[in-house]
């Protein structure tokens, strides 16, 4: 059981306010709803502190500094309207642990609030993470954004194969960010990550010149460098407006009936139970085709299926 928290929002759209105390109320917290700023400082300082942030609402920042003034700095969660590298960086130099955009799931919010108190009932490893940092556009900043996807790669239990191939596309992306949307220097770029099940999705978001995606394929090597090592990049960009990347890396973790997940792509050996499982699976058709094994793996599943004879050998391994 998770203890009950005092969750002070700060929200002045009522559909979303209400949304959001509805679920804190179910999860047994206890909301108290504002729309104003002012009215935020009325009232005790709360344990976590959501803040829906508008363009306009340049007052949000200041109720952090006035909680910051008083010594009573809550745990605090913002939600962006209009998310920019700006706001992400005052929010970081504030000392906000979690920062969302619009739209955002319910459950992100609630695992937030749990997690950033101590209090959540969830195991060790969450079910759902973010990440988020702005660098300066510059040399330095290409190899810092991939050691920090990597290190929060690392941090939710991301394997090595799908932590390298992130780090590498993430640090394409950000030197094609240096090269062509700051070309003259200056400049910020945002890095923002969440793990879904079984996705690792990652966008790089900067203010620069922007391109014509239909007419850039002479300079997008970088891109493309980066698109063949995950599953899915999207790019949306305007000329003088910016561009965003957003790139989806899978996690192939075999799924067993017991509920036990495991990467079998980073195993170096079966242990006797992982073999029983794996041989479970595969004799099943449609179970098999969600394994992924390494070649040296791939071999050794061979020769346990194949034995003296393939129905002998897989008889005997179940049954040991």
């Amino acid at each position: 059981m998770h203890n009950a928290l005092k969750v002070l929002v700060v929200e002045p759209e009522r559909a979303i306010a209400s949304s959001l105390c509805a679920a804190l109320d179910r999860r047994g917290h206890r909301a108290l709803l504002v729309a104003e700023t002012s009215d935020a400082l009325e009232h005790e300082a709360p344990d976590v502190l959501i803040c829906g942030v508008g363009p306009e609402d340049e007052d949000r920042y200041e109720l952090l500094e006035e909680y910051g003034r008083r010594g009573s700095q809550p745990r605090s969660i913002l939600v962006l309207a209009d998310p920019s590298a700006l706001s992400f960086s005052r929010a970081r130099e504030l000392g906000v642990e979690d920062v969302f955009a619009r739209p955002f799931r319910l459950t992100e919010i609630m695992e937030s609030v749990e997690r950033i108190s101590g209090a959540s009932s969830s195991s060790s490893t969450p079910s759902f993470s973010t990440f988020t940092r702005s660098y300066p556009s510059g040399k330095d900043s290409v190899d810092r954004a991939a050691r920090d996807i990597a290190a929060f790669a690392l941090r939710c239990a991301v394997g090595p194969t799908p932590r390298a191939r992130l780090a590498t596309a993430v640090a394409e992306l950000a030197q094609n960010c240096v090269q062509h949307a700051y070309p003259t220097g200056g400049g910020i770029f945002e890095v923002a990550a969440r793990l879904e099940e079984r996705d690792v999705w990652v966008s790089l978001r900067d203010s620069g010149q922007g391109f014509d995606t239909a007419s850039a394929h002479g300079e997008s090597g970088g891109i493309d460098r980066a698109a063949s090592l995950v599953e899915g990049l999207d790019i949306t960009s305007n000329i003088g407006e910016g561009t965003e990347v957003t790139l989806r890396a899978s996690i192939f973790k075999a799924d067993f009936d017991d509920g036990h997940q495991v990467d079998l792509s980073e195993l170096d050996f079966f242990t006797p139970e992982t073999s029983e499982q794996v041989l479970n699976v595969v004799q099943d058709e449609q179970g098999g085709s969600y394994l992924d094994l390494s070649p040296a793996l791939a071999v050794v599943l061979g020769r346990l299926l194949s034995g003296p004879s393939q129905r002998a050998a897989a008889s005997v391994s179940l049954w040991s």
